[in-house]
């Protein structure tokens, strides 16, 4: 049921949930959820603990599971499970349609600029199912993830919790910059002389640097080590997949295109 003809049946309705398609409420979650929303009327939304469905399949599923696993207390975002009050989504126009990813963050940062309080509770909400076995499938996701920032940033360059602009330096300076001066050193030692092939180290040793740094600060987080690892090298490996996600949004919006979805699920990303 759409939620104008959800809202036409029911114009008395003050809570909704909403759900993702690939993700199983917990039976427990609406009551937990409501009693929190009640108690404090300054809330927009709650939300609580997304699980992975089958997080021991596969390293991107359990980063996945690592990813839902946000600090409990005010945030400044959720996902697309949370109990909503219906006064707030009216208030901010619902979701963006234009947006083909991010969408439930920057629903997040319109509510929170009218006022609106978000809130992570310490319950069970839902079970997601990422359905990530293959390494195309995350390249898919996280090029999806650098659209998304790049839209973040231009809808809302005066954030500063978190700074979407922020974000878009960094994925410019690993994915764009550092990628770049890599290729440019290689090129330069095969075609030049070996002398450059200096340049080459140099150009790759930041790289298994800040790979290390993040795999430590996951560790210190909890996580097994063959998941921390995963997360470091994933994590930075990522930008150059996100960095291509945020230059096919800036040549779309330049164009004056939509952007296509950018699916990671289904025969074609197996």
């Amino acid at each position: 049921m759409g939620l104008a003809r959800l809202l036409a049946d029911n114009p008395d309705l003050e809570y909704v949930q909403l759900i993702d398609g690939d993700c199983e409420l917990q039976p427990s979650w609406i009551a937990a959820a409501l009693t929190a929303l009640v108690a404090e009327p300054d809330l927009a939304l709650v939300f609580g603990r997304r699980r992975e469905r089958h997080p021991d399949r596969s390293i991107y599923n359990a980063l996945c599971d690592d990813e839902w696993n946000s600090p409990v207390g005010e945030s400044w975002g959720c996902g697309g499970d949370a109990l909503f009050r219906l006064n707030a989504l009216q208030q901010v126009d619902f979701y963006n349609p234009a947006m083909i990813a991010a969408e439930d963050t920057e629903l997040s940062m319109r509510l929170r600029k009218r006022g609106w309080r978000l809130l992570r509770i310490d319950a069970e909400m839902t079970l997601h199912d990422a359905a990530i076995t293959r390494f195309r499938q995350w390249w898919n996701r996280t090029r999806r993830s650098g659209h998304g920032y790049g839209e973040l940033a231009f809808l809302h360059p005066d954030a500063r919790d978190p700074s979407w602009s922020n974000r878009v330096q960094n994925i410019i300076f690993w994915g764009g910059a550092m990628t770049g001066l890599l290729v440019t050193a290689v090129i330069l030692a095969l075609t030049l002389t070996p002398w450059w092939w200096i340049a080459v180290l140099l150009a790759v040793l930041p790289w298994p640097v800040r790979m290390a740094q993040l795999a430590k600060q996951q560790r210190r987080r909890g996580l097994s080590a063959k998941v921390a690892r995963a997360s470091g090298i994933l994590l930075i490996v990522g930008k150059l997949a996100q960095f291509l996600g945020l230059i096919s949004y800036y040549r779309n919006r330049s164009a004056g295109r939509s952007s296509a979805l950018i699916e990671y699920k289904g025969p074609e990303t197996v």
